[in-house]
């Protein structure tokens, strides 16, 4: 993988960047439209910056994490808050609010990741001291409980396999355990060949076949590897220094995971080596206090990341040629999905959609 780095810092340039379409897809392979060359001409930017909803918390209340995921029809979110539970906002394609879901009512904290089993949210959380994966059902009025165990920021805790079945998490005695669950009995767990000890947190997202997994080990040290739907591990590659790892993964053989370089240290951006005993690239991200990544329906890697005086979007092709741009504003929480990006400034949630340009 090339390791050409094209870093363009813009100042003056508003808010979150100016309302511009996204480049389309190849929609036949699902690659990237663009090739290497047009990606080093075009820079990933925040655009057309939009107002989804004030959440009807308390004035005194906070919110204080979010994480979003894409649905065929829209998203769905999940803000926590720290007197008001985790609100989940069902939302349309357009960035409008279709309705709010008071699941997870006050003693639900914290709120770990957010992903989707057969286009329904599933959010992983945490209540009375047990981190549960919870499945909601259709309707958005119950949810089902699949696998629990130990408090843990597993950041999300599930990747869908198909409409029926996918691959969760949980830990047990400090021991990181995914396999497979369906959904005629969401707690039962057909757990994988290789189970790590000392984890401390991870995160795990689909691939076809399987699902790309990272965990952070006791001492700093990440493992990332595919578990396939049969519950057989590959791939296994190890780095460091590594803490609460998140990855973003579109096959077997790549993918980007951004770590803290200490325990409350700054952000980086691991490349995945498509040889998984090679070492890897890691990116600093100089000053950062958040980072997100997600892997978009361009096929490329996006990350974001910023502090309270800056915010930055990264885009990494699989061809390895990445491209960034920076603002000098202040970051506010947000995740990004395969479409858009959302954010939380006090009780009003915001919406941008990433573009080049």
């Amino acid at each position: 993988m090339r390791s050409a780095l094209l870093v363009v810092v813009l100042t003056g340039c508003g808010r979150f960047g100016f309302g511009e379409e996204a480049p389309s897809s190849d929609a036949s392979t699902g690659a990237d439209a663009t090739d290497d060359t047009i990606a080093e001409a075009a820079l990933p930017q925040f655009c057309d910056d939009r107002e989804v909803t004030t959440l009807g918390i308390p004035a005194v209340d906070q919110t204080v994490a979010i994480r979003a995921v894409a649905l065929s029809s829209g998203y769905a979110i999940a803000i926590e808050t720290v007197s008001s539970g985790i609100p989940l906002l069902e939302i349309d394609a357009q960035g409008s609010l279709v309705a709010s879901y008071p699941l997870f009512t006050p003693g639900y904290a914290p709120l770990f990741g957010i992903s989707q089993h057969n286009d329904l949210p599933v959010v992983s959380l945490e209540t009375g001291g047990v981190g549960y994966v919870k499945f909601v059902q259709p309707g958005w009025s119950a949810y089902a409980t699949g696998p629990n165990g130990e408090p843990a920021s597993i950041d999300p805790a599930y990747a869908e396999l198909n409409a029926t079945s996918g691959i969760a998490a949980r830990t047990s005695g400090g021991i990181f355990e995914v396999g497979r669950v369906d959904d005629s009995d969401y707690g039962t767990m057909a757990v994988s060949d290789y189970s790590p000890s000392s984890v401390i947190s991870g995160s795990l997202v689909p691939i076809s076949g399987g699902a790309r997994v990272v965990v952070e080990k006791a001492g700093g040290v990440c493992e990332t590897y595919v578990v396939s739907s049969g519950g057989t591990t590959s791939s296994l590659h190890t780095f460091s220094p590594c803490y609460a790892p998140e990855v973003a993964s579109g096959d077997a053989t790549s993918g980007v995971i951004v770590h803290r370089t200490d325990s409350v240290g700054p952000y980086a951006v691991h490349v995945i080596p498509a040889v998984p005993t090679e070492a890897g690239t890691t990116y600093p991200l100089a000053g950062a206090t958040i980072a997100r990544a997600t892997t978009r329906e361009d096929g490329a890697y996006w990350i974001g990341h910023g502090s309270g005086s800056y915010r930055a979007l990264m885009r990494i092709t699989r061809g390895g040629v990445m491209t960034e741009s920076r603002e000098n504003v202040a970051t506010y929480f947000f995740d990004l999905t395969a479409r858009d990006v959302f954010w939380i400034d006090g009780p009003v949630v915001h919406v941008s959609t990433p573009c080049l340009r």
